[in-house]
This record gives structure tokens, sequence and C-alpha cells, in this order.
């Protein structure tokens, strides 16, 4: 592709495109009159010219009609910045005033909608509305425009003198008008022209020429396959109306559009009403619920067949008085309707700023904007923005809202710089992130340890199963014999795990050099040979998805650096040690004390981290305080300096010397000491936000605890390190958001409301997955978007069909599909990370809940119950243990797939949504985990041990009922006997930290009520009373 723009001329084909889904109605025009169109909906009243002239003659003689203030500052015009070339990864959008946005599309098409560059929007150069913001730059300055899009025929959205400079300037430029506009251009000497009426759609094709002449065919032309740039153009409704002159109104059609092009979508809302408001006198909120008045529903069909969009270009101005313009303008709270309605990822407000068209203040717009969008539960900025110029000034407030008096916030995606970064400078920095990464993937040595799971490399479908990974779709039952470890049809285009790592040793501490020596911990002895096979298990089949310790260093060093850090990295590697399957039930009481005494030692605290690091990823079964130990380890790590690497020294008790400079040969010691805390300091965060998201926490968003830091933490990492940091910083930035905007209401406006930020959160990973190599591990991006789109089960299942449920089921399935791959051998399973397992349940939950709703008859139903089927076997291989998460989950799971009663009332009908609703990601789990425990213990009473257990373990497992801190009781007494499947008790619950909330009799209360029934405060007549000091 040429890097500018006369090096290759395009010839642009215009082709029909494949029949799309329409609504019922699209075949019989119901749009087309006599002669004329019309807007087919309720939601539009017809004013005749007259009766406006008359209303309007009387404001203006009663003194009502008003002025609107231009005195400067209004908006802030700044010179466009356009790219040089069709060479772009994202897509931009320019506003050139008024309704005019240049949209540039990564695949590099160029598209420039409703161009007006005129002083005035008139038939007349010397009479009509007059700019009181000049244009941008001039239409002859846009270097290169592929096709114009108008949307209607009002002057202040076509313009002839405008038009006929592009089509010379760009003789080949295609014009899309809709019906009944082409003859107006023709006449005009411009015959690259289609129109199009509602719902039609063409394809485009862009395809470089040899001769430097490009030429333009028919419509109904085929398309050219071996073309460089393509793209789809679909014209919709939208309420509207059209004229150019006293005798020709609603002659010609009106419509909104959608381009797609480079796997970009854009939404041109054009100019619409959204609802007609009667003449409300003295009410200014013409929004309040009392006001229930009929909504164009064209937008919502937009949304469920053409949606959703990457970007809107919505019209947010020109809507006062309401009584008149309401039915063809909308404001911008009708604007917000139109963004949720159309399934817009984000928004940019136009149809303001340019010309006094109606009597709002210049600058209302944009305020009403962020009230409207508060008003429906979503971000003020961010989403559905307008123009600010706040980073001119970064000190200062915007001038738009210094006028309006307005707060001027600056949301956490946007900064306030001084210039926008040139495009040379990107390509820099992405070549600068190219040579890293092949430097990194061809130096490391073979026998090192990679990144997590080596690296799951070639799929980059971002939102549906890889095909490649698909399923079989035999119809059988969770008690069927399903392999999920069966080698599929079609060879996968992914390395599930790295190859094992060989140990070399390597200079040791003095004293550790020699055979491995045996060692004991509380009477559990582990001889040479078990510590050395345990420590190659650890390195081949845990190291990969937590590599902070390096594998050249014997277990002997490890012992002389630190007891604790050997015996947890034993304990981790020993549950899947078969030779002594022993050893791994035995070590967790033992090994559990050292980690709770160390929390009270300062002694080697990166040793310490390390170990919490692995205690928390491989947590014994039935450990319970994963969570708060979590904030302890963050804490500790910032106590420190792990979150400051270059100032940590600034932590320590012994600072070293600042006027000091290190030599030149501690440099490099320097720098991949400060590269080794960085990374640790990444590791402490993902363990806590994954510790927070599996027990249904909002997780704090930690790349912003200190400014600009995330920025630059995930520049000193590795690749697949910045990915997994930026994909939990993502969700867990979507989990404050929704837990914001709260999860109780079930209203169709706040599901409304929570799509939109969902899609949001979706975009964002979206964006990120797409800057990654070719080979980015596709792991952790399809579990953050599983993360993400299960809050698409918070809505009613059993409301109208959403594209929404099929999405989350074939993410559910692909994670599934990721989890069969990931190890070679079935036994390795117990050895699986604890948010490997957490991600397997969540993923089986929600297949299980959306199989048994009505939205089954939407789904791919035998895709989504293989994958269930074959996440069920997965889990009886990472079972460890009768009170295990992964046993209890599946035993659950099981029943209720059989069960007629599963999310069903008493009455048989379904129960469209969840009842469990506060819990964030892990909602769908509780809440299948409570409509098991009704069917199948609805009276069981909370598992105490028999009675012949002896008092010190009784005073252990009672310790709801008193006010023990003893140590949990060893895993081999962990089972329960009281029935088949006792084990699904309380502690079922309290693996997902639920508050003990008077289920034992109603004793059990986190707070018991009666210690605190006969407190009582004096009521003293002097501060001698109560012991005060004197004053």
């Amino acid at each position: 592709m040429s890097s500018t723009t006369s090096a290759i001329l395009y010839a642009l084909t215009v082709s029909a495109s494949p029949a799309s889904t329409v609504p019922d109605d699209a075949a019989s025009k119901p749009h087309h009159g006599k002669g004329r169109f019309h807007n087919p909906w309720d939601s539009w009243v017809e004013l005749s010219p007259l009766s406006i002239m008359g209303e309007m003659t009387k404001r203006a003689v009663t003194g009502d009609l008003k002025w609107p203030d231009t005195t400067p500052p209004t908006v802030t015009v700044h010179k466009p910045n356009f790219l040089p070339s069709r060479e772009t990864s994202k897509l931009r959008a320019t506003w050139l005033g008024h309704a005019c946005f240049y949209a540039e599309f990564p695949g590099g098409l160029r598209v420039l909608f409703d161009p007006v560059f005129e002083d005035r929007c008139s038939p007349f150069s010397w009479l009509g509305p007059k700019r009181y913001t000049k244009p941008p730059c001039d239409v002859s300055e846009i270097p290169i425009i592929d096709m114009v899009v108008i949307s209607h025929n009002h002057y202040d959205h076509l313009s002839l003198p405008t038009v006929k400079a592009i089509s010379k300037k760009h003789p080949n430029c295609h014009f899309f008008v809709p019906l009944g506009n082409a003859s107006w251009f023709k006449e005009a000497g411009i015959n690259n022209v289609t129109e199009l009426d509602w719902w039609d759609e063409r394809d485009l094709t862009l395809s470089p020429t040899k001769s430097g002449v490009e030429k333009v065919t028919e419509p109904d032309a085929p398309a050219t396959k071996s073309a460089e740039i393509v793209g789809r153009i679909s014209c919709l409704p939208c309420q509207h109306t059209s004229a150019r002159g006293a005798f020709d109104r609603s002659k010609t059609l009106w419509a909104s559009w959608g381009v797609e092009s480079g796997g970009k979508k854009i939404y041109f809302g054009g100019d619409t009403g959204y609802r007609a408001v009667c003449d409300l006198k003295g009410v200014e909120d013409d929004h309040a619920e009392q006001y229930n008045l009929p909504v164009c529903p064209a937008f919502k069909q937009v949304g469920e067949l053409r949606g959703p969009f990457d970007l809107g270009l919505i019209p947010i101005g020109a809507y006062d008085p309401r009584w008149l313009m309401s039915p063809m303008h909308a404001d911008p709270h009708d604007a917000v309707n139109i963004f949720q309605d159309t399934k817009c990822k984000n928004a940019l407000g136009m149809h303001w700023g340019t010309w006094v068209l109606t009597e709002e203040d210049v600058l209302e717009p944009p305020r009403k904007l962020k009230e409207a969008m508060k008003r429906n539960g979503l971000p003020e900025t961010g989403a559905f923005d307008a123009k600010c110029d706040a980073y001119l000034n970064p000190d200062a407030p915007c001038s738009r809202c210094r006028k309006v008096g307005a707060t001027c916030v600056i949301s956490a995606p946007f900064k306030r710089e001084h210039k926008r970064k040139r495009l040379s400078q990107l390509e820099h920095e992405a070549e600068e992130l190219r040579k890293r990464l092949n430097g990194t993937n061809s130096t490391r040595p073979r026998n090192r340890i990679t990144s997590p799971i080596g690296g799951l490399n070639g799929i980059t479908d971002l939102s549906h199963t890889p095909q490649s990974l698909g399923s079989s779709t035999t119809g059988a039952s969770p008690t069927q014999s399903i392999d999920p470890l069966a080698i599929h049809q079609q060879p996968l285009p992914i390395n599930a795990r790295p190859a094992p790592v060989v140990i070399h040793a390597t200079t040791s501490p003095a004293g550790s050099d020699g055979p491995t020596q045996a060692r004991t911990l509380k009477g559990v002895i582990v001889d040479a040979g078990e510590i050395d096979d345990i420590f190659q298990i650890f390195f081949q089949d845990h190291a990969p998805f937590l590599p902070i310790l390096d594998p050249t260093t014997t277990p002997n060093a490890y012992y002389e650096q630190s007891t604790l850090l050997f015996w947890t990295i034993i304990f981790v590697a020993s549950r899947n040690y078969n030779k002594n399957p022993t050893l791994f039930p035995t070590l967790a009481e033992p090994v559990l004390e050292m980690v709770l005494l160390s929390m009270g030692s300062n002694a080697a605290p990166v040793f310490k981290i390390q170990s919490f690091l692995l205690f928390l990823t491989w947590p014994p079964p039935g450990f319970e305080v994963v969570f708060p130990m979590s904030g302890w380890l963050l804490h500790t790590a910032m106590q420190n300096g792990l979150h400051l690497p270059m100032a940590s020294h600034e932590f320590g008790r012994n600072i070293r010397s600042l006027r000091s400079e290190p030599l030149q040969a501690n440099k490099s010691i320097l720098m991949m000491d400060l590269q080794r805390r960085s990374e640790l300091w990444a590791y402490c965060i993902i363990v806590y936000q994954r510790a927070c998201l599996c027990k249904g926490q909002p997780p704090r968003a930690m790349l912003d605890l200190v400014p600009d830091s995330g920025h630059k933490l995930c520049r000193q990492l590795t690749p697949i390190l910045a990915l997994q940091l930026r994909c939990l910083d993502i969700v867990s930035k979507c989990c404050i958001s929704i837990f914001t905007t709260g999860v109780r209401n079930t209203s169709p406006e706040h599901e409304r409301s929570m799509s939109a930020l969902i899609r949001a959160h979706e975009a964002q990973l979206h964006d990120l997955v797409a800057q990654l190599p070719s080979n980015h591990n596709t792991l952790h991006p399809t579990i953050a978007r599983l993360l993400i789109q299960v809050f698409y089960l918070y809505k009613d299942l059993s409301g109208s069909y959403d594209s929404c449920f099929t999405r989350l089921t074939s993410t559910a399935c692909s994670v599934i599909d990721h989890l069969r791959v990931l190890y070679d051998k079935a036994e390795t399973y117990a050895g699986s990370p604890m948010f490997i397992i957490n991600a397997l349940i969540l993923a089986s939950s929600v297949l299980l809940r959306l199989l048994k709703s009505s939205m089954s008859s939407k789904i791919d139903v035998e895709k989504a119950k293989n994958a269930l089927f074959g996440g069920l076997n997965l889990m009886k291989y990472m079972i460890l243990d009768a009170k295990d998460i992964a046993s209890k989950c599946s035993t659950a799971l099981n029943q209720l797939w059989n069960s007629p009663k599963a999310f069903r009332k008493a009455d048989g009908s379904e129960y469209p949504t969840l009842r469990i609703r506060s819990r964030l990601v892990v909602s769908p789990v509780i809440d299948m985990a409570c409509w098991w425990r009704e069917e199948y213990e609805p009276d069981a009473p909370p598992t105490a041990l028999p009675n012949n257990e002896n008092d010190g373990s009784n005073e252990v497992s009672n310790a709801n009922n008193s006010n023990n801190d003893l140590l949990p009781t060893p895993i081999s007494n962990m089972a329960n006997v009281g029935t088949e499947f006792g084990f699904l008790n309380d502690e079922f619950l309290t693996d997902f930290e639920w508050a003990l909330d008077g289920g034992n009799g109603g004793n059990d209360y986190l707070l018991p009520p009666e210690a605190y029934s006969d407190l009582a405060w004096p009521a003293p007549t002097s501060s001698a009373d109560l012991n005060l000091p004197p004053i």
C-alpha cells in the first residue's frame, strides 16, 4: 500500500450485497407515500409550515423567542491532523463542524459525512444562518476522499459548492445519498452517485489501478475479489424530513448510515428525532417518568440487525423549542437513548457548535449530554462525548466548562496533553516493541521458563470460539465418558504447554553444593530423590504459570535461602506427585503454619513474597482466607517498595547513600534487579485481583496506583506478563463500573445501561488484543472476555433475543476448549492453579444456566452441551479432596443438569435472572450453588465432625461456635459424612467468602447480637464522670 496519496490510485467498485436480515415490514415500504416520503411511526408528529411560522411569529412578538449568545469563547477550533497515507491500525474520526466527520478506517477506506464548508447554510451566500465557528480546514486540504455520505438535502447537511469542490479534486470519489437525491447530483455534473432506500446495502471494493486512472462501475457490477480495500455501506432509517425549497418538502428521502471496513463499524445518525413532545408549558424536563411518549422503534431495529457499532456519530443539538424541534431533532437525552438502542460502543456528539439554528444556548448540548449519561447510569465521559479543548491548557478547565460553569473532569482513560503524538512516534514505538518481542523469543534459552502456558498461539478470533477448537456434537450426558484430552480431528494452532524444563546446577550459595539432601518438617520426611522429582514437576508443570523462580537453582540452595520458600515449592508440586500421594495432605498443616507464622516476621521479604504468591496461586483445599491474605501480600509488597521499583531502596532499613554512583559493572545488575522487582510487583497485582474476582469482590484497578505507573510498568515487563496485567485491569474496571451503577436494578433501562458498560469494556479488550502480534497468548484474553461478558447474565433471559448471549456462550465454550488442551496428561490437571479451576467452574456454570433457560433456543445447543460435559470431566481430573471446590461444583452441576426444578419457580415457570446479584463475576456460580442446595439439601443442618472425634478436632472444626482461631483441620479430615453429598454444606458457601447468616439455627452471625444487647451509654452530668482529662 502506498505511503502517499499519489503513489497508487484506486478504482471503486460498488456491488449489490448479499441479503441481510431486515424488519418484517421492510418489504412493504411503509415510509413511501404518493409522491412523498413520511415517517411511519407514532413518534412522529407532522407540523404544517403555516402553523410553524405562526407560532414562531407569536414567540417573537411576545418576547419568548430566545437568541443564543455566540460571543467567544464557544467551541475552540483546532487544525486537524489527517494521516498522510491510508495506513493506520485504528479507527479515526475527525469532527469538522456541525454534522461533518472525516473517518479513516483501519483498512484504508476514507469517508466524509455531510460536508458543508460554506459560511452560511442557506441557498444564498449573503442570507441565512452564519457560522460562529470557522471551519477547521478547507475541503481541499483533506488528502483522500473515497466516498461522501449524505444524510438528507437540508442546507446544513448538503452544500452545492462543497460537493463540486470535492468532485473536482477527487474526480473518482463516490457519493451515497438517500432515495430521490441522485438527480440533484447529476444536474450538478456529478455522476458517481448511488442512491439507496432504507435497509439497502452495497459492498465496496477499492482496487489499485495500474494506469493511475480510477473508474467507477455501476451498482450491479460484481465485486473484485483481489481488492486491497473492502467495505460495506448500509442505508438505515431515521426520523426527519427533507426540503431545499418551499414546495419540495419530503420529496426526497432522509437516512442514517452504517459504514463498515477494516473490521470497524461506524453509525452515522445524520439528522434525526426520537420522539415528539407536545407544548408542555412551564415544564423543563420532558424526560420525566410521567411523560411516557412513543419513541422511534427504528433505532432499536438498527442495533439488533446491524449493530453493534464501534463508533456512533449522533446529533445532540438544535432541539429548542421542544414542541417544534423534537420530532425531527434529538436532544442530548434522546441522543443517549439512540446511543443505547443502536448498540454503539462509543459515540461522538454532533449537530451543534457551528450555526445558530434553534434557541438553546450554543454550549448547552455537551453539558446536557453529561447529565443524560449520568441519568442513564453511564459514565459522563469516555463513552459518549462532545469536543473538548482541555488538553491545550492542562492546568485550567476547558473553555466550554468555563463558560457554562461546569466542573471540568477528565476521566481516567483520557489525559491532558500539550500535543498529540505524531504518527512517526507511534510507528517508532511499535517497531521497538517488535524488536523487543523478536529479541526475547530468539535469545531466551530453551531450558529456561518461558511465558506462562507457553504462549497459546495462533488464534486471532476475538469473540467466537476458534473453529480449530471446535468440539464434537455428540449428545452425551454428563455421566457418559468423554475424554477431555481427546485429540481433535483438526490440528490445533496452539501450544498448550511449554516443553519440560531441564534443571542444570549452577553456582549456588556456600554449603549448598553436592547432592540433594533429605529434609524434615514436623515429622514429615521427604527424601532426596523425592525432592528432586518434586522440583522437576514444579518447574515443568507449575512454574510456567508463575515464573518467579530460577529453575537453575538447586533444591539445597533454595533451602539455604529460605526454608519457607523451599517447603512451599514442595507443598505446591506434591499435589500431583503420584509416587508418594501422602505428601500433599500431610504437608498441608505444617506448611500452612509456616506461612501464617511468617506474617509476623520482617526477614527475607522477597522470599516471603514469592512463597505467598505460590501458596495463594495453589492454595490447599478448603483454605478460606485467600482473599484477606492476598490483601496482606499486596500491602507487604508495597511496604517493601515493589510498587516503586526505581525507589525500592527508600523503603529499606539501610538506605544506601544517594551520593555514591554505581560502578559501570554494577549497572547491569541494578537493571536486572529493577526488572525482577517490577515482575514481582506485577504478579502481586495479578494474584490479588484474581483473589478478589474468585470471591466476588470488586478488585481495585492497580495500574493507576501511582500516576503513569501502569504504562511504565507494562513497558518493563515481558509481553505475556503485561498482557495478563492489562487484561485483569480491564476486568477490574468493568467490575467496579458495574458495581457502581448497581446490580439489583432489573429495569430495561438499567439493563441497557449495563449492556453499554459491558460493550465498552469488551471494546477495550478487543483493542488490546488487536495490538498484539499474531502469535499472542489467547488463554488470558479469552478468560478476561468471559469475566466481562458474564455480566450479561444479570439481564432477563426470558426477554427479547440479544446476541450478547450467543457471544457469551461462544466465549464460555472457548474457555473450556482452551483448558482441554492445557496439559498433555490427564493427571497433570491436579496441579492446575486456582484461577484455571475458577475459570472452568464459571464457564460451566454459565453454560448450564443458558442451556436450562429459554435462551437455549437461540444458541448452539450441541456445542454448548459438549463443552459443558467436557468441563465437568475436566473438573474430575482437578479434584484433590472431597472438600475441593472442583469436587463440590462437579457434583452440583451434574445434578442440576438432570433436575427439572433447576432455575424454575414453584409453578414450573422459568426464573429469568440471577437471584444472587451482588457477587459480581461469581454470582452465576453462587446462584447455581443455592439452587442445588434448595433442591437437594433444603433442611440440611450445619455439618459437624462425627461424635467419636477427639475434642481437639471438634474445637478446630467448630470454630464458628467459638472464638477459636486455630488452624484448619488437615486435608484428610475435610470430608463430611453426614449424607451422600454432605460436603455441600455451609463450608461450600464459605468457599465464596459468605458471611455467616444465622444458618445454624439462627446462631451464626458475623457479629453476635446478644453480645451487644446490654450496651448503653451513660448519661454523665460532668466530664469528671467520664474520667476525661481537664482541658
